[in-house]
């Protein structure tokens, strides 16, 4: 697949994210734009991953930024923005209106007939995670207290109809992931692994379960942003970097 195609799937993928938080999210809004899908999440206000938007260049951003950084201050969120690709007039806005570059994440990409069959050995396992379960688990991995991070503002599935999967560990769910489908790509998300539980292959055998029912239910390709925590598991298991996203932060009570 050539780069261009690849970086729209990413850009397909981010917005079908942003869209399906807002059905997911407690009292989520989603707000769209010529150009600009974001999302508002009130009850997760320090979780700027929850309040997310992703632009498709400097024009439309800037048509969009003031209704959006209104929006995320009357919420008094914490809010991110994506891009795609470098683009300094989009991001001297950014700047302007209080964003800081706060990470560039791995855009990665595989063909799912390329990846080696799913080997779960032993793994306890179902896709049958709960919001809080999905919650819980990725607040704790990333370092949030539970009621102030993802689980304060995500509730039940909608939207794309997403697929959640969980492994436990002696009975306790111990890591989890979630998947949906983007025309014939396999989005992945919300992929975390309790502190206590990594070095024992949870996450990447999870994931190829999940990705052998994508192959199996007729996904083609399969996309994801990786931190840089789990850029190698997802190389080990066949994905290809794309490209490093911009991701910029705006804190709660950043002035422009």
């Amino acid at each position: 697949m050539d780069h261009e195609h690849a970086l729209e799937l990413q850009r397909a993928a981010i917005q079908a994210w942003i869209r399906t938080l807002a059905g997911i999210v407690t009292d989520g809004e989603l707000l769209e734009r010529d150009g600009v899908v974001a999302v508002v999440a009130p009850r997760a206000p320090k979780r700027s991953l929850l309040n997310g938007a992703i632009h498709s260049g400097a024009a439309s951003l800037e048509r969009a930024l003031p209704e959006l950084t209104e929006a995320y201050d009357r919420a008094g969120v914490a809010a991110t923005m994506w891009t795609i690709e470098p683009d300094p007039a989009a991001e001297a806005l950014l700047e302007e209106a209080g964003y800081a570059l706060d990470g560039e994440p791995a855009a990665m990409f595989a063909d799912l007939n390329e990846l080696p069959a799913a080997d779960p050995g032993d793994l306890d396992w179902d896709a049958s995670a709960t919001a809080e379960e999905l919650g819980r688990v990725n607040d704790l991995a990333y370092g949030y207290p539970y009621d102030e991070g993802v689980s304060a503002g995500i509730g039940e599935p909608a939207g794309l109809a997403p697929r959640s999967y969980r492994a436990r560990v002696g009975g306790e769910v111990a890591s989890v992931l979630q998947t949906a489908d983007v025309g014939s790509d396999c989005l992945i998300m919300w992929v975390a692994t309790l502190a206590e539980h990594r070095g024992r292959r949870l996450t990447s055998r999870l994931l190829e379960v999940a990705l052998r029912d994508a192959r199996e239910r007729g996904m083609r390709t399969t996309s994801l942003q990786a931190s840089m925590l789990g850029r190698g598991v997802y190389e080990r298991l066949g994905y290809e970097l794309v490209a490093s996203l911009r991701l910029h932060e705006r804190r709660i009570g950043s002035g422009a």
